[in-house]
């Protein structure tokens, strides 16, 4: 993967998707707008290695965070799943199928704040 193909789909890719989905969500009740996202993106674990994933992360962290204060009335998370077992991550603790349950679990209980919460699957807050 390239510089460009990362931020592409990590980033421009929650900004394309948010922005087309706006009108829909605005219509619902209870609108949320969730990215899957990672640690490796955060501002407060500054790790080496995979420059591009972890920037193009960090920016989808902060794409976000933005649409969250003017996508007004829709309810924005970045969620952490942890460690989940992937071609990325072979050796991971939850299967996907777990990581997908508490994550519908952790979608559910999150209340519109105006701002972007980023949480683990505990639900607890992470910092940016």
């Amino acid at each position: 993967t390239t510089y460009l193909e990362a931020f592409d789909t990590n980033a421009l890719g929650v900004l394309r998707v948010g922005l087309a989905f706006q009108s829909h969500l605005s219509r619902a009740s209870n609108p949320r707008m969730v990215l899957i996202s990672s640690l490796m993106g955060s501002f407060t674990k500054p790790d080496g290695g995979h420059i591009a994933y972890r920037a193009s992360k960090a920016a989808a962290n902060k794409i976000m965070q933005t649409l969250a204060v003017e996508l007004s009335g829709i309810s924005c998370a970045a969620l952490r799943p942890g460690s989940v077992r992937t071609d990325m991550n072979p050796n991971g603790a939850l299967s996907p199928v777990e990581a997908g349950r508490r994550i519908i679990d952790v979608i559910d209980g999150i209340q519109h704040s105006g701002i972007c919460q980023f949480l683990d699957l505990d639900g607890g807050q992470l910092g940016f």
